[in-house]
């Protein structure tokens, strides 16, 4: 987590160059500050969305499923606790 106020401030001093943002404190609403500054990127939560991340994902449940019918431990449980 950041602060978005102290990050808003080091952008337009300059303190930093520029930032790309995918998750912000209090989503959906984004900082003003943030959301007109020119050096900042933002997007709407999605960085886990390209396709060798959702690959990834169905690697995972694949391989959960075949332990889970061959009766072996699945590599990813749920912790329940």
């Amino acid at each position: 987590m950041i602060d978005s106020d102290a990050l808003a401030e080091a952008l337009e001093q300059g303190t930093i160059a520029g930032a790309a943002l995918d998750v912000f404190e209090n989503e959906p609403n984004v900082p003003e500050r943030l959301l007109l500054a020119p050096n900042v990127i933002l997007s709407p939560h999605i960085a886990f969305a390209s396709t060798s991340a959702r690959d990834a994902q169905e690697d995972m449940v694949l391989g959960n499923l075949e332990a889970f019918y061959a009766g072996r431990p699945v590599p990813n449980p749920i912790d329940r606790s």
